[in-house]
């Protein structure tokens, strides 16, 4: 992100704003040992861009697709809009891949791959050419492109492509999963800046998975930190860049400084996890006290709307 100026709008979230999503004790077990997600509680505010952080196999995508309604929590319970959550329509939430080119069917022209959600909702030929028209316009193409076929485009014109599809039932909420981690810098910069634009015009909401910390500061309100299944830190993109409060966090940033790894942190060695009560990342935290193998930290607030579960900050 260094390489390329990300230029956001300003920041909107606020105590005040509405929750749109809110998620309580969320657990996902996928067999036995320990579940993929553990008792996370996190709200997401309309309006808001709430960046989601954490290495491979922190759970971060699964807690996505729960919120979306597409797999079911173990334990724990979601609302939106402060009802309980069916599985949420098209018109309600779109889910954007990392992989653009791998969620675009290769025999569809890209006008057909963005008609298909209009098409399930009945709208007619004329109407689906307008929108699909206005669509690629909005993300950069040119209508014409609607005719041309996924392998004709790069790899940052298919992200352009598959948003363009996410929002064409008008959708409150997206779910963006890695959406520019596969894209050089200086594309990853064009895309963040057109989801920026669209975001700040229609008001929608964003969960944004990522595991670069640098780049969710930029583009995001607030950023929640997951390991391993289990919510370390959550509070303002900037302040937790900053002044991360966590050990986990303050690795992660200390990883983008030094240009990756995670110098600070312990290395893991076999059976060395916590008991299931205690906190996930005892076994590599440089702050480890005896109480965190078997009790889990409880998040405690470490400044205006920062929140951080470590029994270390109490000593």
């Amino acid at each position: 992100m260094s390489e390329a100026a990300v230029d956001m709008p300003p920041r909107k979230s606020e105590l005040a704003d509405p929750v749109l999503i809110r998620a309580r004790g969320i657990t996902r077990r996928f067999g036995p040992g320990l579940p993929a997600l553990d008792a996370v509680t996190l709200d997401i505010r309309q309006g808001e861009i709430l960046g989601l952080v954490g290495e491979s196999g922190s759970g971060k995508s699964t807690l996505g697709r729960i919120l979306l309604g597409l797999i079911a929590a173990s334990e724990g319970s979601v609302t939106f809009d402060d009802m309980p959550m069916p599985p949420l329509r098209p018109t309600e939430a779109q889910i954007v891949f990392q992989d653009a080119l791998g969620a675009l069917n290769p025999r569809r022209t890209i006008g057909q791959s963005i008609a298909l959600p209009l098409v399930n909702a009945g709208w007619s030929r004329e109407r689906r050419a307008d929108r699909i028209s206005e669509l690629l316009q909005s993300v950069g193409l040119s209508p014409s492109d609607a005719a041309r076929y996924p392998h004709q485009f790069s790899g940052g014109q298919c992200q352009r492509i598959v948003i363009a599809r996410a929002l064409a039932l008008g959708p409150r909420f997206l779910f963006l999963d890695e959406p520019v981690s596969a894209l050089d810098v200086s594309v990853q910069a064009q895309i963040l800046n057109l989801l920026a634009r669209v975001q700040a015009e229609a008001g929608l909401t964003f969960l944004f998975v990522s595991h670069d910390l640098e780049v969710v500061r930029h583009f995001c309100d607030r950023t929640a930190v997951l390991y391993r299944g289990q919510l370390m830190e959550t509070g303002p993109a900037d302040e937790l860049y900053d002044a991360p409060r966590h050990p986990y966090t303050r690795a992660l940033r200390a990883s983008v400084l030094n240009g990756g790894g995670l110098p600070e942190l312990v290395p893991e060695t076999p059976g060395s996890d916590a008991a299931p009560g205690g906190c996930r990342f005892a076994a590599r935290c440089p702050k480890v006290r005896p109480i965190c193998l078997i009790e889990r930290p409880p998040e405690r607030p470490v400044g205006p709307d920062h929140t951080t579960a470590c029994h270390a900050l109490t000593d």
